[in-house]
């Protein structure tokens, strides 16, 4: 049996959260506020499928300083990427040079994060299209079926730790469509889910529309500026994309998570600071190393911090 730990219970935290206490490991959430541990450790976990039918979980809940360190043997780093450099001693603390350390963020950065861990050689990053959605601090509703990447993000180690493939190898995931990648392609994932993130969500955010919404005739040309404009950036860092490839998978993905609201669209809709940093201030950061025009994105990043200021008025 292993020690399993998520830090971090927003909406993609409590998803895996509902899938891993399945199994047969020790579990422990470790939420970002004693709010929210209270209620799952005095309540456990709601959750909610693809069907609307629901599950009900008893949880552990623990605090960082609750939890023996060094004892954890998978993390799972679900907390949002602006949230990444206030937890690295946490995570630090949790693990050992042995523990597998997957990180779930958008954008871009987690990556510098997983490099930065002191002897932490198994580090992982996960890409998923998977969509998800959290009512309360202790409900989780599944929104969206999707497909799960994960690659190995080290310059130490190349094949997966038994560790890990004993994990992912449980019968569990049978239900779940979880893809190995090389290190080399986990990145190129990583690119492509921020050239639709770029687009999806600054414009479901701005305009406070549904995905699915975000397919109409009024938003074609905003769609198309945003991936031309990232696929240049992309193209000089090394990762190779066409405009069709991108606007496919674009509007694919509004189809399949039609009436989803976009993970920036719930944060400002909770008062929350968004990703806009991670995803089109990435983008923009990049291209101005370039010297590559990026209005379009500079737009969207400017309209997105000023609905944030409102929200904090």
């Amino acid at each position: 049996m292993m020690k399993i730990g998520v830090l971090g219970c927003g909406s993609i935290g409590l998803l895996w959260s509902s899938r891993v206490v399945q199994m047969d490991h020790q579990v422990i959430l470790i939420p970002r506020t004693s709010e929210q541990k209270k209620v799952l450790h005095a309540f456990g976990l709601f959750s909610y499928d693809l069907s609307q039918q629901v599950t009900h979980y008893p949880i552990c809940a623990q605090s960082v300083a609750d939890i023996e360190p060094g004892s954890i043997d998978i993390l799972f780093v679900t907390v949002k990427n602006t949230q990444l450099s206030s937890i690295i001693s946490h995570i630090q603390q949790l693990t050992n040079p042995q523990t597998q350390i997957l990180f779930f963020q958008n954008g871009l950065g987690q990556e510098k994060v997983a490099g930065a861990l002191h002897d932490r050689p198994w580090t992982y990053l996960v890409v998923t299209s998977e969509g998800a959605l959290r009512k309360e601090v202790n409900h989780i509703y599944h929104t969206g079926r999707g497909e799960v990447w994960i690659g190995l993000y080290s310059d130490r180690e190349q094949e997966i730790h038994q560790t890990m493939s004993h994990f992912l190898k449980d019968s569990f995931w049978e239900a779940v469509e979880v893809n190995w990648q090389s290190d080399v392609n986990i990145m190129h994932r990583i690119w492509e889910k921020l050239l639709i993130n770029s687009v999806i969500n600054p414009l479901t955010a701005i305009h406070h529309i549904t995905n699915g919404q975000l397919l109409e005739s009024t938003y074609d040309e905003k769609r198309e500026q945003l991936i031309r404009e990232s696929i240049a950036v992309a193209h000089v860092e090394g990762y190779a994309f066409s405009y069709e490839q991108v606007k496919e998978k674009v509007e694919s993905i509004c189809r399949h998570t039609a009436e989803n609201h976009s993970s920036m669209l719930q944060d400002l809709q909770r008062g929350n600071k968004t990703e806009i940093e991670s995803i089109n201030g990435a983008i923009i950061r990049l291209a101005n190393q370039h010297h590559i025009f990026v209005p379009t994105h500079e737009e969207m990043r400017q309209l997105v911090k000023e609905k944030e200021a409102l929200n904090r008025c």
